[in-house]
């Protein structure tokens, strides 16, 4: 049955509770730089609002909530390489697909093409529906978790065939036998997918998608019944956690840092912002970034972004204080080894999505850098290249270049 309200005030409560209770065992503070920020509007990970950081929100709380975001993906929000667990069944095999296929087909593993499929599908939902895509990512996250809580029991040897998550007993082991077998049969992987999408819909979106709906979407493969029941179990394998913190989301806190001086031409943080958002939306659908941290993808694009604009518009004494107060607000460190690699991949990733380079694009609005960034040098030593394309970054995305 679909969830009630009691059920709603549930998942909108548990996330800001957690918070204060950290806030309350930490008295300890970053010591970030107070400024005023930029009007940004800053999503709320923990009860799903949003404020201006300009009008309400100084540096401290910033900080303090970035430092809640932290810890939340660190523990109950961190990702598991579940697809070790999905190899251990059979070999390779191909995507899933909404329409009626042969059962031997649908009861073969998942593998990272899986899921390359599932969220360009879930990006062609939202986007015909006029909704965020970072929607779609909070879905897949809701999904990758789920799946994740099948690596202790594969690890563990445990898999039973007769064990159901609706059963009265032995429920959480019933739970993680579902999640296994999600990645086990395409058919229970993909009523999984379109679940978590339903899911985000639901907590994330103005309007709510009928689960009647989403069985029209499956061409009739899956009831309003058995999306409402992989629903509460996957609610329940995830013990309603469901307001973690997304790589957009990291930053617009990072961004509402930014001294006056740069934030003054708004042109600089709006571009800054497509920069990312476009970058962490290439991200959703890498395999690759499952196991990795929001925050890592968010520093990374912030990175990648900040070289494709040009000194004139954020010097380097600029960029430094920026860095630093980033540094002592999150602990995030921009020269980490893990935001290297990811800001090399995000970087191939938009140049084989787009054509371009970020630089390229920032040109065209005067703001962009000249000479090659850091980015692309790395990824030449990588002996990375991809042709140029005439194809604009507008015209594979709702943005503000079109």
């Amino acid at each position: 049955t679909p969830l009630d309200r009691r059920q709603h005030c549930v998942l909108r409560t548990r996330a800001a509770r957690e918070a204060k209770e950290f806030k309350q065992t930490h008295a300890i503070r970053p010591r970030p730089w107070h400024g005023t920020g930029i009007g940004i509007m800053i999503t709320n990970s923990f009860d799903g609002d949003a404020s201006s950081s300009g009008g309400g929100m100084g540096a401290l709380e910033i900080a303090d909530r970035l430092l809640v975001m932290r810890q939340q993906e660190e523990t109950a929000y961190r990702c598991s390489d579940y697809l070790v667990v999905a190899s251990a069944g059979d070999g390779p095999s191909n995507p899933p697909v909404a329409s009626a296929a042969p059962q031997q087909e649908q009861a073969k593993p998942v593998d990272e093409e899986c899921r390359v499929k599932m969220a360009e599908w879930c990006t062609q939902v939202v986007d015909f529906c006029k909704f965020r895509r970072e929607t779609v990512g909070i879905g897949l996250n809701y999904l990758d978790r789920f799946l994740s809580t099948a690596v202790d029991i594969a690890s563990a040897g445990g898999f039973d065939e007769d064990s159901s998550g609706s059963s009265d007993t032995g429920f959480d082991s019933g739970l993680k036998n579902r999640a296994l077998r999600a990645l086990r049969d395409r058919k229970e992987y993909q009523l999984a997918a379109m679940t978590s999408l339903y899911m985000a819909i639901k907590l994330n979106e103005p309007l709510e998608m009928e689960t009647s709906l989403l069985s029209e979407l499956s061409r009739g493969c899956y009831t309003d019944a058995e999306i409402a029941r992989m629903e509460l179990d996957m609610l329940d394998a995830l013990d309603w956690r469901v307001s973690g913190p997304t790589a957009l989301s990291f930053v617009s806190h990072f961004l509402a840092l930014m001294p006056p001086s740069v934030s003054a031409n708004p042109m600089v943080p709006a571009t800054l912002l497509d920069f990312c958002r476009y970058q962490t939306e290439l991200a959703t659908g890498d395999y690759h970034f499952v196991t990795k941290r929001s925050s890592t993808v968010a520093m990374a694009s912030l990175l990648n972004s900040m070289e494709a604009i040009d000194n004139a518009y954020f010097d380097q004494i600029e960029r430094s204080i920026f860095l630093q107060t980033l540094l002592e607000a999150s602990g995030v460190r921009p020269d980490a080894p893990e935001i290297s690699d990811a800001r090399i991949r995000l970087m191939t990733s938009f140049r084989k999505s787009s054509g371009y380079e970020l630089r390229h694009v920032a040109s065209q609005l005067c703001l962009g850098a000249k000479g090659n960034t850091d980015a692309s040098k790395m990824q030449d030593s990588e002996g990375s290249s991809v042709d140029s394309s005439p194809v604009c970054v507008s015209a594979t995305k709702r943005s503000r270049y079109a």
